[in-house]
């Protein structure tokens, strides 16, 4: 299950608001303390893609990303710039949860 709280939903709304011929993508990459993260990133959508609804907003799964997203929640880390953090809750995550062990 994939989890989308207030903020993040807010943020990704108004983002996308701005930016209305894009859509949010889920994406592993290698990298942080653990091994591996995932990410949010923008693309142009593109038909025959894995898409999924969260709240009303459609996101695309890369296939990177198929094994590691059963369960994980999606959030804003607030400061100066404010930065999307999904947190794979089923995995071993290093201290700052940005990344995890496959």
């Amino acid at each position: 299950m994939i989890q989308l709280t207030e903020n993040a939903r807010i943020f990704i709304k108004s983002t996308l608001k701005a930016k209305c011929d894009m859509t949010p993508i889920i994406k592993l990459k290698q990298g942080g303390c653990a091994g591996n993260i995932l990410y949010l990133d923008l693309i142009q959508d593109v038909s025959n893609t894995n898409k999924i609804t969260i709240d009303d907003i459609d996101f695309i799964i890369d296939t990177s990303a198929n094994n590691f997203i059963e369960d994980i929640t999606i959030d804003i880390k607030e400061g100066l710039s404010p930065e999307i953090v999904i947190k794979n809750n089923k995995a071993d995550t290093c201290r700052c949860g940005k990344s995890f062990r496959s």
